[in-house]
């Protein structure tokens, strides 16, 4: 991937997208579920008595008042598009899906797969009826993402100090 100077060029341009798209994801997020937050707070209210719930309610007031928070999110998000900006990458640019990079790399075929068996465990819906339906429903998961999870971060440190040992740290030329 970062064996020629516009792969890591082309890189260094999808790292700062991701990130840029990931700020942007985080606040409509928090836009899109604060009715939840507050609907699931609301119920929990009557569970508490006294002065606790008191604290409660005026904490739940101040909730719909202030409504979703995403000022810092929203900041994260343009200080990327400045950065894009600034590398001249477009405002709209899409970062390479994780399946291009794989075929880059020809190794599609490993990763396909786990990509598709982490679409479906990671999908919000599939972990909110997973998560609703039945006691101990992601028992059965847990062992999979961890093993993934720690075959991945392995691999990723292996093949990580190949290149180095065989390309070295070499500075850019320009």
């Amino acid at each position: 991937m970062l064996t020629a100077a516009g792969n890591a060029v082309d890189f260094k341009n999808d790292f700062v997208i991701d990130v840029k798209e990931y700020w942007e994801l985080m606040g409509k997020h928090q836009k899109a579920t604060h009715a939840k937050l507050l609907s699931t707070w609301e119920d929990m209210i009557p569970k508490f008595e006294g002065t606790m719930r008191v604290a409660m309610e005026t904490a739940l007031r101040r909730e719909r008042e202030k409504g979703p928070q995403t000022e810092d999110v929203d900041e994260e998000a343009d200080a990327y598009r400045e950065v894009m900006s600034e590398f001249g990458i477009k405002e709209n640019a899409q970062p390479k899906k994780s399946g291009e990079i794989a075929k880059f790399i020809s190794q599609s075929e490993e990763f396909q797969p786990m990509f598709r068996v982490c679409s479906k465990i990671m999908h919000s819906t599939a972990l909110s009826i997973a998560s609703s339906a039945t006691r101990g429903s992601f028992d059965a998961v847990i062992p999979l993402l961890e093993s993934t999870a720690a075959c991945e971060l392995l691999s990723t440190h292996g093949l990580i100090e190949t290149h180095f040992q065989q390309m070295g740290v070499k500075p850019p030329s320009n």
